[in-house]
């Protein structure tokens, strides 16, 4: 998406939008999926791509968090264990549950790649936004 190549992305797109997976992290599981299908929806403006991030997020609340009376937490790599860390543990997912509500910009990619392609309108996520938080709610 950030190189301009979108025709390319569609098979993709397909791939993550799947309920299950075998973690629940940002770097390689269900959070990764929400954080694609935001970018999708980012880059395109169109809202079947939120629609469609509802699935992996069914999934990370099904399988994998984990409510305590201090909190939630999901477990990290290899499931062992609760982990706080940002690539595969609750830090991360929460980035993304937080990142799709807000429909947040990306926070550790190189968009001005994008910019420079012309592949990203800097003036149309905040227009869509509205639009799109009011469907997706």
């Amino acid at each position: 998406m950030r190189y301009g190549m979108w025709d390319q992305m569609k098979s993709m797109l397909a791939e993550v939008h799947r309920k299950y997976a075998g973690f629940p992290g940002l770097l390689f599981g269900l959070g990764s999926f929400v954080d694609i299908l935001t970018d999708a929806f980012q880059f395109s403006g169109d809202v079947k791509y939120l629609e469609m991030a509802k699935r992996p997020l069914s999934g990370i609340k099904e399988m994998y968090l984990i409510k305590q009376p201090q909190g939630t937490a999901t477990p990290g790599d290899g499931l062992f264990r609760i982990s706080c860390d940002y690539a595969t543990g609750v830090a991360g997912v929460m980035r993304a549950l937080h990142r799709f509500s807000h429909l947040d910009q990306a926070d550790f990619v190189l968009d001005e790649v994008a910019s420079k392609s012309g592949a990203l309108d800097e003036s149309a996520p905040a227009n869509i936004q509205r639009r799109a938080i009011s469907t997706v709610a």
